[in-house]
């Protein structure tokens, strides 16, 4: 039992610690998000280019995947060099996310009504992810560097709720 409170305190405070760097070093974490994008495509490419040149010794050699491959490494190098427009491809795919789930949103109210059900909060939340979608879409940039800070509030919130619940309750 004492091991849960310990674990849940040093959780706590990890959380705390990872909210604090989110939010005080922001342009920080966003590089680093960057760069780490462009390395997971980078290791995705070699990751094909490894694959499609295993298949050549086989006497299969797709052309395709062997292209795909140099082009991903060559992207993320440049990504990893760039990380300005590494945020802003992340921030515009996470605006077309939004404008995806809102068209969701609006085909789950479209089929609640023709089922005589309420549609009203499937169009709000609809409203809600295409303007996100927009601001996402016109200012990527800023729209990320958002994103980190209210993650990082998120994370001390969590840590401090986590602290109290622990160090209060007792009912484990």
């Amino acid at each position: 039992m004492e091991f849960i409170r310990r674990f849940g305190v040093a959780s706590g405070l990890v959380l705390i610690a990872l909210g604090l760097i989110c939010y005080i070093f922001r342009n920080q974490v966003i590089a680093f998000l960057g760069v780490a994008v462009g390395i997971v495509i980078f290791l995705v490419g070699g990751y094909f280019l490894i694959g499609s040149l295993m298949m050549r010794r086989e006497g299969n050699m797709p052309v395709v995947r062997l292209l795909c491959g140099i082009l991903m490494i060559i992207c993320g190098i440049y990504l990893m060099v760039n990380t300005g427009l590494m945020i802003r491809v992340v921030g515009i795919f996470i605006g077309v996310m939004a404008f995806l789930a809102g068209a969701n949103r609006f085909s789950v109210a479209s089929a609640r009504k023709s089922s005589g059900l309420d549609g009203g909060k499937n169009i709000l939340f609809g409203i809600i992810h295409v303007l996100f979608g927009i601001v996402m879409c016109i200012a990527p940039a800023w729209g990320v560097d958002v994103l980190v800070m209210l993650t990082g509030f998120y994370l001390i919130l969590a840590g401090v709720m986590l602290l109290i619940s622990v160090l209060k309750y007792h009912d484990f």
